[in-house]
């Protein structure tokens, strides 16, 4: 169903509704993402060093209609994904991924959600229990965007530099094969339009949308920078 919020959301997706439940009222409706059918399928390949995947997704009907009622509104999302992991010996992995996102948009000048994407990694093994990774993620310019102010540049619909790269690096010692602790570095470096955020997949707190500015034009192509430190037990 495209038309509420996602089940167990206890907030609007990448928006805010808390207010409305702490005030005692009922939460707007909270529908920016939903959609009606999900598709997927995706194919696998593994042979001594080389690991390789194949992934589509369809989500049919998604509701953007918070972005423009009108000229973006409801319409089919499809993601595209290719990638690859490679052993270089028993102490290097390289890892690369390529994807495209699409959107069936009735007016370009205002789609936010159409793009190319990239991840880049490396994992390299100092000693028996230790191992150094750096990666870089790469999300690519979208055809427009909808106006509003959350460009950081232009309150117009229409294109703008949007794009972001975010660099990381990080430790992780290894106890045994069931624990180990970690310490990662991570810098999100938004372009002029972009507003990309740290932390959004619940690792950490969100750090967008803190930079001031009236609502809705707050996000100015910061860079964000964090530090994670963490221990893992597998049971």
């Amino acid at each position: 169903d495209n038309s509420l919020n996602a089940s167990g959301e206890p907030d609007c997706t990448g928006g805010g509704g808390t207010g409305a439940i702490a005030g005692g009222g009922a939460l707007f409706t909270c529908n920016d993402g939903s959609f009606g059918n999900a598709y997927s399928a995706a194919g696998v390949y593994s042979a001594g060093p080389l690991y390789g995947i194949v992934a589509y997704e369809l989500h049919q009907n998604t509701n953007r209609a918070g972005d423009s009622a009108t000229s973006v509104a409801v319409g089919d999302e499809r993601a595209m994904k290719v990638g690859v992991q490679y052993k270089v010996g028993s102490n290097t992995t390289i890892n690369a991924i390529l994807e495209r996102m699409t959107r069936n948009a009735p007016d370009a000048s205002f789609n936010e959600r159409q793009r190319n994407g990239s991840w880049l990694a490396l994992t390299q093994k100092i000693t028996g229990q230790d191992d150094f990774n750096i990666g870089w993620a790469h999300a690519g310019k979208t055809p427009g965007q909808p106006g509003g102010g959350d460009s950081g540049v232009t309150t117009n619909p229409g294109s703008v530099d949007n794009a972001s790269n975010m660099y990381s690096i990080g430790y992780k010692h290894h106890f045994d094969k069931q624990s180990n602790w970690y310490a990662v570095y991570a810098r999100q470096a938004n372009h002029a339009g972009g507003h990309f955020d740290l932390g959004a997949s619940g690792h950490g707190i969100t750090t967008d949308c803190k930079d001031g500015g009236a609502p809705g034009q707050c996000f100015t192509g910061e860079t964000l920078q964090a530090v994670s430190v963490g221990w893992m037990y597998s049971f």
